[in-house]
Order: C-alpha cells, then structure tokens, then sequence
C-alpha cells in the first residue's frame, strides 16, 4: 500500500448536480467497504445522488487514481458541502457501515431548514447549510440560527439479521457488512423479490 495526499477534493461537485449528496465518513483502511457503497447504492445509474468518502487517513494510490470521490476530512461535512456542492437540496452523513435505500430517501421532501437524524447519521436540508456552515457540531448551533432539529422515522435503523426486506421501509441501515450490501441493494433495487421471496440472504 502506498499512502497519497487526496486533499479537500474541491472540484468533485464541479460536474454534477445532485438532489442527493451523501458523505461517507470512512477510515482509509477500509477500501473494502468504500468498494461495496461504489457497487451498490453508491454507484447505481439512474438516481440523482452523488456520493463523497471523507477520510480520516490517507488512502492508497491505486484507489485514488482509480477513483476521484474521497477527501481528507479537513473540514466538516457541512462546510464542506456548502463551500464546494451548494446547489445540493439534500446532505446525508453517514459511517461506512450504513446502507442508505437511495429511492426511498429521494421521495422524502424534508420541511425547509431542517436538521434531521443524530451526530452519527444525520440528514440537512440545503437551505440550512449556510447557517450550519461555520458551526463544529450543527446540532449544537440549529436552534441558535433558526434550523430545526427533528426525528425521521426510519433514518436512524439498524440491521436486523436475515431480514434482508426490511430495507424498503429504512431510509438506512446501520451495523451493514461489506457482503450485505449487494443483498440490500437487490432488495431496493428491485421490491418484487421481496413480495414473492426471491432475493440472496445475508
């Protein structure tokens, strides 16, 4: 493994446009899990999502050149977000052990100046990222600056075993191993599996 400087990665949004951003925070040794977002939720055509790893360490070089999607997280994932991919109406946070149900989650339309979740996985809605910009924990600052904090049913879920389907009503799930995310995605990706039990177990 050769180590590389990915830096702040302020070019990443410069050519997309997405409704949904999820920043991943992600130790750099764990190529393996970044590797599972990228096949699964994290890579598939057809949704308006972006995703962006933020890392606490420095990644190898083959992944790097590889893929441009990490950044040393030098900064907040709010500040970040509203310096270099503003236009984003949705910033989801979550660790690199959560599956998120991309379609589900962008047929949710959030109240304006909303703060969503906890401090593991939390969701922001755009118009707040300005006023949560300069703040070191948004939850601390959202009321002082007119951002409601609520609770979304769903958000903050955790795996259940060999209950695969459960998915469709999580907006994530948390406690996901690398090789349960194909299984989760086959299950968003396609609900009728669920329906007829017809889908690989975890």
């Amino acid at each position: 493994m050769v180590p590389v400087d990915v830096g702040i990665n302020p070019g990443f949004c410069d050519q997309v446009d997405p409704r949904l951003l999820v920043i991943v925070r992600s130790q750099a040794e764990n190529t393996e899990r970044r590797d599972a977002i990228r096949y699964t939720w994290g890579g598939a055509p057809g949704f308006d999502v972006s995703v962006a790893f933020f890392l606490e360490g420095l990644p190898d070089a083959k992944e790097a050149h590889l893929y441009h999607d990490m950044m040393e997280a030098r900064l907040t994932p709010v500040r970040w977000t509203f310096a270099f991919c503003r236009k984003a109406s949705l910033l989801l946070v979550v660790p690199d052990d959560v599956f998120v149900n991309v379609p589900y989650l962008l047929r949710f339309h959030p109240a304006n100046r909303s703060l969503l979740g906890d401090r593991d996985r939390f969701l922001v809605t755009g118009d707040a990222l300005p006023l949560l910009a300069e703040a070191m924990d948004p939850f601390q600052a959202a009321q002082s600056v007119g951002v409601n904090v609520r609770q979304l049913a769903g958000l903050l879920d955790s795996r259940a075993p060999n209950e695969t389907c459960g998915i469709l009503q999580s907006y994530t799930l948390s406690g996901v191993d690398t090789s349960d995310q194909l299984s989760y995605w086959w299950a968003v990706a396609d609900p009728q599996k669920c329906s007829k039990k017809k889908f690989p177990t975890s």
